[in-house]
């Protein structure tokens, strides 16, 4: 896995807060009577017993609550205990993983009070011999959240170790990949009002220990240097980076740079091989809003493959001013990925000219669609879209297609006069 950015939390943190948000309120109280009287040697028990999805998730949930309370309030009776099971869950298999993944939990939960723990933590996050990157992303996660300046040392150590690692293995295509997804992350974050220092920070960690192998990073990082509003600590960072990338008078040669202009500098990004930069870099050209020149660019993208998904849901934020594109969207309103997008952006834009619907037509026409009835209406389920018709369920002269992909992660419908009439 490329290092792109750091991981504040883990997947199965993840999971863990779903499964609580799913678990009925009743079971979680009666999980909490059956441990009220447990001490810590018990409670440490239960949470062991059920760290995995083949345990009762509830009881170890509530385990866990319990410890980092009394963590909390009494660090000395629980941290030293916790800290015994981690190092006894030492073991390959997947039952232990799980088990140091939960008492990690526990510390983590515990927060500042768990700071005897930090060298325990620090050994696993910069274990290379671990195979499991959720422990090590656990460990990381669980120093994050102690915070204190050995614990956020002992995590940057951590992301240092599994940074190198993966560049061990990283070929030069991939390394260069990182170099600018990285150095794009850096340049989004100097185009915006108010830079912020910690978020430069996975970036130059990724190239300062890439070295000589991200120098393609080089122009972005002399960008940086040159920044005023960056503290002089980040400046002292970006200064040891580029002379790790083989830079050694930046200051002479951030003279040089030319002014950015910040359209440019995004519509290039736009163009970019990489699709995680060229999709971010659309989605900031559509935050800047609409133009005749963002409108030419991402219709050059649909017209190119690239990315045509962020592009169509770019165009369809503009409306009317992105008419131009309708010729290069059509083509992509029957596309399995990129459909739904499209046909949201040619409803939002508007189709005076009527020119998808042919393509809408064929669309419906090659669908096997079943109709249902629903109050006073009628509908057919289409794929992922649904086509919403009169209560006479007759040919119709008007039709609602919605799809549930939009910007906002909702339901958006789009109005069709006569798509589907003969």
């Amino acid at each position: 896995m490329r290092p792109l950015m750091k991981t504040s939390a883990t997947i199965v943190s993840l999971a863990t807060c779903v499964v609580l948000q799913a678990m009925p309120a009743v079971g979680q109280i009666d999980a909490s009577k059956a441990l009220a009287g447990a001490d810590v040697p018990a409670l440490i028990e239960v949470l062991l017993a059920n760290a995995d999805l083949s345990g009762d998730i509830v009881l170890g949930i509530a385990a866990r609550e319990r410890l980092a309370e009394r963590g909390q309030l009494d660090p000395e009776a629980v941290v030293p205990a916790v800290m015994t099971a981690l190092r006894g869950a030492s073991a390959a298999s997947r039952q232990d993983q799980q088990r140091r993944i939960a008492l990690m939990g526990v510390l983590a939960d515990i927060g500042p009070a768990a700071e005897i723990a930090v060298p325990l933590l620090r050994e696993i996050a910069t274990d290379t011999n671990e195979r499991n990157d959720f422990v090590r992303q656990q460990a990381a996660m669980a120093l994050a959240n102690i915070g204190t300046p050995d614990a956020q040392a002992a995590r940057d150590a951590g992301d240092a170790v599994t940074v190198e690692a993966w560049l061990a293995g990283a070929d030069t295509e991939a390394t260069r990949q990182a170099a600018e997804e990285h150095a794009f992350l850096i340049r989004q974050e100097l185009r915006s009002s108010q830079p912020t220092d910690a978020i430069l920070e996975a970036s130059l960690d990724v190239l300062h220990a890439g070295g000589a192998r991200t120098a393609a990073a080089a122009s972005t990082l002399l960008r940086a240097w040159a920044d005023p509003r960056l503290s002089a600590a980040t400046h002292d960072r970006i200064d040891s980076v580029l002379r790790a990338l083989g830079t050694t008078q930046p200051e002479r040669e951030a003279i040089q740079l030319a002014p950015i202009d910040i359209l440019d500098d995004v519509i290039a990004d736009t163009r970019s091989p990489y699709p995680l930069v060229s999709s971010l870099a659309m989605m900031e050209l559509g935050r800047l809003g609409p133009s005749s020149r963002a409108v030419a660019v991402l219709t050059e993208a649909l017209g190119a493959g690239r990315n045509p998904g962020a592009a169509a849901l770019e165009l369809g934020q503009f409306g009317e001013v992105a008419r131009p594109a309708l010729p290069a969207l059509v083509p992509y309103l029957s596309d399995d990925e990129t459909g739904p997008n499209a046909i949201i952006a040619v409803g939002r834009i508007g189709d005076p000219d009527r020119l998808a619907v042919t393509e809408l037509r064929c669309i419906v026409s090659a669908c096997s669609c079943k109709c249902v009835s629903s109050g006073s209406s009628r509908s057919w389920s289409l794929s992922s879209r649904t086509l919403t018709c009169d209560p006479s369920g007759s040919r119709k002269t008007e039709t609602s297609i919605s799809s549930p992909y939009s910007a906002q992660g909702g339901m958006s419908s789009v109005g069709w006069a006569g798509v589907a009439s003969r």
